[in-house]
């Protein structure tokens, strides 16, 4: 049944993008209805180096785009949304927030979300269908993510990386357990195992200074020096690499390609700049990327596209194809029922989830069955293929 039910998903879903490509975007549609479908989301602003608004801004504007036409099966879509504020209280409070208000479905992404405000949705079976970026939120039993995360994105950039014939890297990351997990089990492991010679270097999240340990980092004359830091501190790591001549490509998340992260950056250091991206955002002739533009053009105040807003988008878009197949039974167990053993549902903007193919995390499986990412570089400012087009997972 639940096979049965993914291939309902998985046309569902590319229905949306269909809708766009007939050229019906935007045409007379029946309005959502009833009693509205809740869905939770988490997300991070305010905090010094960690700013995630944009989760919000993609969330909003598939919202906006499902309530002009038919919601969730006819019914209205109503966002929870709750910024965590890094903060491990407050995450705990977002947690119960999402109990309370009765949500089918958390989105989004949070730093110590998986730490803390999961562990509250759990015995409410709450499914997280967010971006995993904590262990919690690779095994949990109520967590089975649409996106792969740091789970995914890591190993996917150490199988390029050695497909680039790498020797020696160097990994900056930040001080704090999901970023040593990630430059441990997800990075640093790939890469000596392809005989890279590692090292890895901490520092704080908003550092005042991250010239020291970008000099460390630097030692010893690295292939590639990979940054496991968002947006904001990545503009400001940039800027250091310039000051002390940093010869190596620099690898990172995909926001720290965005145009406000890279401006005033020296040209010479984000040349061979390389990152992941989880979705199609940026392709421009990808009917759903396209519909994503759209949306955040007429419902985000022409807001520019970005890989979190991309994320949350497709977490919500995706959401909306599985709650069309399972109709009136929707609900946060129906939907948890549906993921455990998830086959051939596809992700908007992405490829699909597959139960079958888990990423591992120190050798044991993770409830994260999407793992192929993107590789992506700049050219004249854009984001653009660095892999020919091509899907790669470090699992495959």
């Amino acid at each position: 049944m639940v096979m049965n039910c993914s291939r309902k998903a998985l046309v569902a879903v590319l229905g949306i993008g269909a809708l766009l490509a007939s050229g019906l975007v935007g045409t007379a549609a029946a309005k959502p209805s009833g009693d509205p479908v809740k869905v939770g989301v988490i997300y991070l602003t305010g905090v010094a180096g960690l700013d995630l608004g944009n989760i919000l801004t993609g969330a909003e504007a598939a919202t906006s785009y499902l309530n002009a036409h038919d919601g969730i099966d006819g019914r209205p879509v109503e966002l929870v949304p709750c910024n965590e504020k890094n903060d491990p209280a407050v995450s705990n409070a977002c947690g119960q927030k999402f109990v309370d208000e009765g949500v089918v479905a958390v989105v989004g992404l949070g730093p110590v979300y998986g730490a803390n405000g999961l562990a509250v949705t759990t015995p409410a079976n709450i499914p997280f269908v967010g971006t995993p970026v904590s262990t919690q939120e690779f095994l949990a039993p109520n967590s089975y993510p649409f996106l792969g995360g740091s789970a995914a994105a890591f190993p996917a950039m150490a199988k390029y990386a050695l497909g680039q014939g790498i020797k020696k890297a160097s990994i900056l990351y930040a001080d704090v357990g999901a970023g040593k997990l990630a430059a441990d089990a997800l990075l640093s492991d790939p890469l000596k195992a392809g005989g890279v010679e590692v090292t890895t270097v901490p520092e704080k999240i908003g550092a005042a200074d991250f010239t020291p340990a970008l000099v460390q980092a630097n030692q010893g004359d690295p292939d590639v020096i990979f940054l496991l830091f968002s947006a904001e501190d990545c503009n400001r790591i940039f800027k250091a690499a310039g000051q002390i001549g940093v010869k190596a490509r620099l690898a990172a998340s995909g926001s720290c390609l965005e145009k406000q992260v890279v401006d005033g950056v020296n040209p010479a250091i984000v040349k061979g700049l390389f990152a992941n991206s989880e979705t199609l955002f940026y392709v421009k002739n990808d009917k759903q990327a396209e519909l994503y533009r759209k949306a955040l053009k007429k419902y985000a105040d022409n807001a520019s596209p970005s890989g979190f807003s991309a994320g949350s988008f497709s977490q919500v878009m995706t959401l909306a194809g599985i709650g069309d197949t399972l109709g009136a039974d929707l609900s946060a167990q129906s939907l948890l029922d549906t993921l455990k053993t998830a086959s051939g549902i596809k992700v908007f903007m992405g490829t699909e989830l597959d139960s079958a193919a888990p990423a591992k995390l120190a050798g044991a499986a993770t409830h994260v069955f999407n793992t192929d990412q993107r590789i992506v570089t700049l050219k004249n400012g854009k984001v653009v293929e660095a892999n020919e087009n091509q899907w790669i997972s470090g699992f495959k």
